[in-house]
C-alpha cells in the first residue's frame, strides 16, 4: 500500500510542477514587448512574416504552432499578429480561410462528421472562428460573411471524416467563392 501512496504522491507532485511550469511559461509570454519577441524569434526561424511562419504548417491549430516557437508564445499572439499583417497587405480574406481550416482542424480532431457529437464540434469550430475574426482581429464586421462561409460549407457538405489540409482545400474555397466571393467588399476594409 505504501508504494502505492508514493506512485500517488510522486504523480501529484510532477502534476502540480508542470501546472507550475505552465503558468510560468504563459506569465512571461505576456510580458510587454511579447509583440517584438515573437517576430524576433519568426525571423530567426527563417520567416519574414507570421504569415510565412505559418504557411510552413498549413492546417495546423495555433496552439501546436505556438509551441514551434523558441520562446513562451500564446496562440492568441499568432493570431493577433497573423490579423494584423493580413489587415496591413489587404489580405483578410485569405487570413481568415487559414484560420478557419485551423479552426476545423483543432475543433474537428476526428473528421467532419464522424464524433457522436459532431454537431457541437461543427459549432465548437464555427464559433472558435468567429471569436478569431471579431475579438482576436478586432473585426466584427466580417461576421456576416462568416456565418454564410460556414453555412454554404456545411450545406455541401464535406464527407465524413474530412479534415481540411489547407486553405486552397476545395471544399474551404467552394465555401468562401459562394460565402465570401473574392469581390464582396461589403466592410471598409480589404479583403
Amino acid at each position: 500500500m505504501d508504494e502505492i501512496q508514493k506512485s500517488v504522491d510522486d504523480w501529484n507532485r510532477n502534476a502540480r510542477e508542470n501546472q507550475g511550469e505552465k503558468r510560468e511559461r504563459s506569465r512571461r509570454a505576456w510580458m510587454s514587448g511579447w509583440e517584438g519577441r515573437v517576430y524576433k524569434s519568426i525571423y530567426t526561424l527563417g520567416c519574414n512574416s507570421v504569415y510565412e511562419f505559418l504557411k510552413l504548417f498549413p492546417g495546423e491549430p495555433y496552439v501546436a504552432i505556438a509551441r514551434r516557437i523558441p520562446i513562451p508564445t500564446v496562440p492568441v499572439h499568432l493570431i493577433k499578429l497573423q490579423m494584423e499583417e493580413a489587415r496591413q497587405t489587404g489580405h483578410v480574406r485569405d487570413a481568415a480561410m487559414d484560420a478557419l481550416v485551423r479552426s476545423l482542424n483543432r475543433s474537428v480532431p476526428l473528421g467532419w462528421g464522424v464524433a457522436s457529437n459532431a454537431d457541437f464540434e461543427h459549432a465548437s469550430a464555427y464559433t472558435d472562428w468567429l471569436g478569431i475574426l471579431k475579438f482576436r482581429a478586432r473585426m466584427p464586421e466580417l461576421e456576416a460573411a462568416a456565418l454564410r462561409v460556414f453555412e454554404v460549407l456545411k450545406a455541401l457538405p464535406p464527407p465524413k471524416g474530412w479534415h481540411p489540409s489547407a486553405p486552397n482545400d476545395p471544399l474551404i474555397a467552394e465555401a468562401f467563392i459562394r460565402g465570401w466571393p473574392p469581390a464582396d467588399r461589403n466592410s471598409s476594409m480589404k479583403t
